[in-house]
């Protein structure tokens, strides 16, 4: 049987130690008898003019990615806001388009609307939350937005929460989300 391909999407391309976690996450999926995907490999980027003309040669290169993949690992963890990263929503949404098997963790335990809390002040109105600019706060007790968690759970169900707040970096829950990537393809495998 030919190994299957994860994508490995989250915002760890923007660490400083980014080569350290890519060469780590390949490992854990080697161990797993799968070849992940990063969005940055090793091969240098053409000679552009513009850095514009580099952000879209980013961007489709990881649309090829994500297109050879069987699935996808996401990192959701709260990125730069109270959410994920826009670039890992994007992939998650294209990923589920495509009908492949979503896998997700973050290293925050928090829910969406318990960050928002924490970041903004907020009202009850009429029982629903506002913020100080009385725009609605999105509070269905889910980890983030419903529409990331939507396909996450209508795809495979998968997503891992962490208990304790870790580092973005931190890859204990990603090792757990390949596991549970092996768990799924190898039950998909049994499925006549």
């Amino acid at each position: 049987m030919k190994k299957l391909k994860l994508y490995l999407a989250g915002p760890e391309v923007f660490l400083p130690n980014v080569t350290e976690i890519k060469n780590k996450k390949l490992e854990i999926c080697n161990d797993f008898g799968f070849i992940g995907l990063f969005p940055i490999d090793d091969k240098p980027l053409p000679t552009l003019q513009t850095k514009s003309q580099v952000g879209l040669y980013i961007y489709k290169h990881n649309q090829q990615l994500i297109k050879q993949a069987n699935g996808v690992i996401a990192n959701i963890s709260p990125f730069r806001s109270v959410s994920i990263d826009p670039g890992t929503a994007w992939e998650i949404g294209y990923s589920d388009a495509l009908n492949r098997a979503l896998f997700a963790y973050t290293n925050n335990p928090l829910l969406f609307a318990d960050r928002v809390n924490a970041q903004y002040s907020t009202n009850i109105i009429n029982g629903l939350k506002y913020g100080n600019d009385n725009i609605q706060i999105e509070d269905f007790d889910l980890i983030d937005n419903l529409m990331i968690v939507g396909s996450i759970y209508d795809s495979t169900k998968s997503l891992i929460i962490s208990d304790i707040e870790r580092e973005l970096g931190d890859l204990t829950l990603f090792e757990f989300a390949v596991i549970e990537a092996k768990k799924y393809f190898n039950a998909m495998e049994h499925i006549d």
